[in-house]
């Protein structure tokens, strides 16, 4: 089984340098329903240039 690490936050825009981000959590569905992905989007507050970064996949509970 694959370790999942932590991800590191930007410390600068990728597109302009800027230093202030907004974070954004999200719920992406698989393709078949069994489960998520959970994204972080780091956008920058000068441009809103978004950086997203893959956190991990969640398993759907079945009763």
């Amino acid at each position: 089984m694959a370790q999942e690490r932590e991800h590191t936050p930007p410390t600068s825009c990728m597109s302009c340098s800027g230093r202030a981000f907004t974070e954004e959590d999200t719920r992406q569905a698989t393709k078949w329903g069994a489960g998520s992905h959970m994204m972080r989007h780091y956008i920058c507050d000068a441009c809103s240039f978004v950086m997203t970064y893959y956190l991990k996949k969640s398993r759907g509970k079945v009763n």
